[in-house]
């Protein structure tokens, strides 16, 4: 009768650990032998996770062709470790591969969920939400990437419980002013900009870290976001560039050689950064028509809708915002794929 209780026990625990025909996608792939992957893979119902993909790098592997990114997978697996077995993969289909920016915006998602998401913490929603995404992706709507990606940032973070309430101030709870500008600081949250002068307003926007014979007085907000945020993300020539616009406060765009980024990474879609004397924070209404998308029964639809309406400074400021608010959630490390596309520009 023992024997007989441990090997129902015995079985009940191998069923457990087989997950069969499981929605998911390849986020990254190392090596992991001559002939064998481990895949970082964002499943529907176990959120990020593990797996080991035995002989996946022999020629003619069954999973090879099929472990792809931003392709939409069913995957087998079992084992109760922290990295487990995949034995079987399956491609759903429905869309072709992203090229072009579309496919470096791709990348830029898949390392976003990388660095902010917990392994095996599911997000069902936000798995969805990325399903959505890529597809929109591989449709090659470029006019649609910058939006797309404001709105998977602003979406990504609400679902992992990183970004503040936009339609108060953080600090004290109070309502905004439609007419006043705040920005979206870390850590603190939501911050209004009165009081500001031109040139933290330069610096703060720029993301710059404050030089010693121009630092801003103890405990303001430049002061402050100078700790979390600065351009060693960019190439140096378009740094150096960046560093004398904020000094200077030009009037005037700079001199040519400032390499232009793709549209969803762009803030004005022109070449050159936009200038430090004109970038300022969102108005109270901007910030509160993004609290009522993000809360919509339709959030990406609602989202991508009022990020498409923003004019060119509007969209530097909460591109801006948004990528300072992002370095600080990732351990104030800057993104490689982001590093990547602006090497390629400056070429």
């Amino acid at each position: 009768m023992r024997r007989g209780c441990a090997v129902l026990a015995t079985n009940r625990d191998q069923r457990r650990t087989r997950v069969a025909d499981e929605p998911a996608f390849v986020l990254h792939r190392y090596d992991w032998s001559e002939s064998s992957l481990v895949l970082d893979v964002f499943t529907r119902h176990h959120g990020r996770m593990a797996l080991v993909a035995k002989g996946a790098k022999r020629p003619h592997s069954n999973l090879r062709p099929v472990i792809m990114p931003l392709q939409p997978l069913q995957l087998n697996f079992s084992g109760d470790h922290e990295v487990r077995t995949l034995t079987g993969a399956h491609w759903l289909g429905g869309h072709v591969f992203p090229r072009g920016d579309s496919l470096l915006a791709g990348f830029y998602l898949n390392e976003l969920l990388l660095k902010l998401m917990a392994r095996e913490d599911p997000h069902e929603h936000l798995f969805d939400l990325y399903a959505q995404v890529v597809k929109i992706l591989a449709s090659g709507l470029e006019p649609t990437l910058w939006p797309l990606m404001r709105a998977f940032e602003l979406l990504l973070l609400k679902g992992l419980g990183l970004l503040p309430n936009l339609d108060a101030q953080s600090a004290n709870l109070q309502p905004l002013g439609p007419q006043v500008l705040y920005v979206l600081l870390a850590p603190l949250g939501l911050v209004s900009m009165v009081g500001l002068d031109d040139e933290e307003r330069a610096r703060l926007n720029l993301g710059m870290k404050l030089a010693p014979h121009l630092s801003a007085p103890l405990g303001s907000v430049a002061t402050l976001q100078a700790q979390s945020v600065g351009l060693q993300s960019l190439a140096p020539q378009t740094r150096a560039r960046a560093q004398a616009q904020a000094i200077s406060l030009s009037s005037g765009p700079g001199a040519g050689g400032i390499p232009s980024a793709p549209g969803w990474e762009s803030a004005s879609g022109s070449a050159g950064l936009p200038l430090p004397s004109t970038m300022t924070g969102l108005s109270g209404e901007h910030w509160q028509a993004l609290s009522w998308a993000l809360n919509s029964s339709e959030p990406l639809t609602a989202t991508l809708r009022v990020c498409a309406e923003f004019e060119a400074l509007e969209r530097a400021s909460l591109q801006t915002q948004l990528r300072a608010w992002l370095t600080h959630h990732c351990g104030g490390v800057g993104l490689k794929t982001r590093q990547f596309m602006v090497d390629i520009q400056a070429l």
